[in-house]
Formats: structure tokens, C-alpha cells, sequence
């Protein structure tokens, strides 16, 4: 009976093993179905006459970005700063 068992389980864990090649192989192979797909997609249009930006500066809007935190001291739950 113990020889059986034995011979089941050597049986299957090859099995388990090219199930799980087989999976792999399938992500493997969307991945690189989504890759050909960037790579055909056709190129922006560039400008006849490339334009050069006013200034290289970066502004922020305070009114547009909001931070969320947690004091731990002061017990609040999510203030907006």
C-alpha cells in the first residue's frame, strides 16, 4: 500500500510541475502579445518647427493638490492639509 502511494506521488508531481510550466508560458506569451502591440503602435506626429518652452520652471496650484495625513498626536482622523 505504502509502495503505491509512493509511486502516486511521484506520478502526479510531474504533472503538477507541467501544469504549472504551462501557465507560465501562457502569461509569458500575453506579455509579449501586449509588447508587439507598443511596438506596432504608430509614432505622435512631430511638429515641422519644434517650439522651445517660455521658461524650464514648475509651479504648483495650491488649490489643486491637497494632502491627506494621519497625526497620531493629535488624534485626528485624515485632515486636509
Amino acid at each position: 500500500m505504502l509502495a503505491l502511494l509512493v509511486l502516486t506521488a511521484r506520478f502526479v508531481e510531474p504533472m503538477t510541475e507541467a501544469g504549472m510550466l504551462g501557465s507560465t508560458v501562457q502569461r509569458t506569451r500575453d506579455a509579449l502579445a501586449r509588447f508587439a502591440e507598443v511596438l506596432a503602435a504608430e509614432p505622435l506626429p512631430e511638429p515641422a518647427e519644434p517650439q522651445r518652452p517660455g521658461t524650464f520652471g514648475i509651479t504648483f496650484d495650491p488649490g489643486l493638490v491637497r494632502l491627506r495625513c494621519r497625526r497620531r498626536d493629535a488624534g485626528a482622523a485624515g485632515r486636509l492639509l
